[in-house]
């Protein structure tokens, strides 16, 4: 190919030499779309590598983003709850039946309850006694407890005793005043009445016998102030069961108790006066009043 010359006094370029012009040289005008091949920029192509940060200003139509974009009706099953920093959840998005949670943070509910369940002890297989501790707090004056369905090992007339709870542990010294009083009657209309007072002694009788094979009784205990720390801790029982020990015996008790340790108190223990606890639901609730 023949070498041609461009003679200009400004200009001194062999014509071989434009295939490789640095783009530097290249300072004003433009580019005709025709001068650029199909792969440049402006063309209608998959930029599929274009870093995000390219992007400085304009908006994407929601029609170039793809299903799965944010934008969309899609199931974010696997959002992060940290996400969410404003705003709140409208009620329809809640299930109707919430997980099973404790509402102990729950401060501010609206309407609190004035009777409210604060422990249970389900007893399934024996045990020498049971605990109900650590349950008291200031939000509440006042506690009951409810016992029902309980099966000994022992003979079935073996009375059901209490102590109080200081720091965990039942007081076992003998600190308590008692009083109680029950009436039975049998399948032979027998009726026996009975009045009891004791000083000084390690426990509290709660319960004159708690069942038998085909045993069935209530007992609910009364326990006001427990965390007053300037008063003896008193308390009173309500009983009434039936025991089937040779002669179907129906029951009924009251009993009450001084306890000459001031407070306060962590609790309660229930055990049995011999053998052990097989079965029973032993509740504690907190009431305001």
């Amino acid at each position: 190919m023949a070498i041609i010359k461009i003679k200009n006094p400004a200009i001194d370029l062999d014509a071989a030499e434009i295939p490789n012009l640095d783009t530097a040289k290249i300072t004003t005008g433009t580019f005709a779309d025709a001068r650029l091949p199909s792969t440049a920029l402006n063309s209608n192509i998959d930029l599929t590598n274009l870093s995000a940060s390219n992007l400085t200003s304009g908006t994407i139509a929601d029609a170039r983003l793809p299903a799965t974009a944010l934008n969309s009706n899609v199931d974010l099953t696997n959002l992060s709850a940290t996400n969410l920093t404003s705003g709140t959840l409208p009620d329809s998005r809640f299930p109707t039946t919430l997980p099973a949670v404790s509402g102990a943070n729950l401060t501010n509910l609206p309407g609190g309850s004035d009777f409210v369940k604060l422990g249970t002890v389900d007893v399934t297989s024996s045990v020498s006694s049971v605990s109900l501790d650590g349950l008291y707090s200031t939000s509440y004056d006042y506690y009951k407890v409810f016992i029902s369905d309980v099966n000994q090992s022992s003979s079935n007339n073996s009375p059901l005793r209490m102590r109080f709870n200081i720091s965990g542990s039942a007081v076992v010294a003998t600190s308590y005043v008692t009083r109680s009083s029950y009436a039975y009657v049998n399948t032979f209309g027998t009726i026996n009445n009975q009045e009891t007072h004791n000083s000084w002694v390690s426990e509290m009788e709660i319960a004159y016998n708690t069942g038998g094979t085909q045993g069935n009784f209530s007992l609910e205990l009364n326990i006001p102030n427990p965390l007053k720390s300037n008063s003896r801790g008193t308390f009173n029982s309500t009983y009434g069961g039936y025991n089937e020990s040779g002669i179907a015996v129906f029951t009924g008790q009251n009993a009450g108790c001084l306890f000459s340790n001031n407070g306060p108190y962590s609790g309660v223990t229930i055990f049995c006066a011999s053998g052990t606890i097989d079965s029973g639901r032993f509740t504690m609730y907190g009431v305001k009043h």
